[in-house]
């Protein structure tokens, strides 16, 4: 069986810092095998926020996460909806009316939405 380590020892030897998307599950395993590296989380979703930043608390390695996304936008059309009628099969896409991603910590005209009040406190 290959393991992930096989396929990025050889890349990932020459950075200065190690981005993960999606992967913090994978930093406090790679922390032990790799004591010199710096990770920084490159992509996270906000429900996974008050894990990450125990993590990143805890080990001086781990640089700091940066949310996907910010701001909400226009495309990738309700990747952040939830569909409580249909949680079973609902698609992670929205269809027409749906334009925007729905999935930032702020909308298009600037309001902060709940998840941001979640991560001010964690001091992030």
């Amino acid at each position: 069986m290959i393991k992930l380590q096989d396929l990025t020892d050889e890349f990932v030897a020459p950075l200065d810092v190690v981005g993960y998307n999606y992967m913090h599950y994978r930093w406090e395993t790679d922390i032990n095998q790799y004591p010199n590296r710096l990770i920084c989380g490159t992509e996270s979703l906000p429900p996974d926020v008050a894990d990450i930043w125990s993590l990143v608390c805890k080990y001086p390695s781990i640089l700091g996460d940066f949310v996907w996304t910010s701001m909400d936008y226009i495309g990738e059309v309700g990747i952040g909806k939830i569909d409580y009628d249909n949680i079973k099969s609902a698609s992670p896409f929205g269809t027409w009316p749906w334009i925007l991603a729905y999935c930032g910590d702020i909308d298009l005209i600037g309001i902060a939405v709940a998840v941001i009040l979640q991560r001010s406190g964690l001091g992030t």
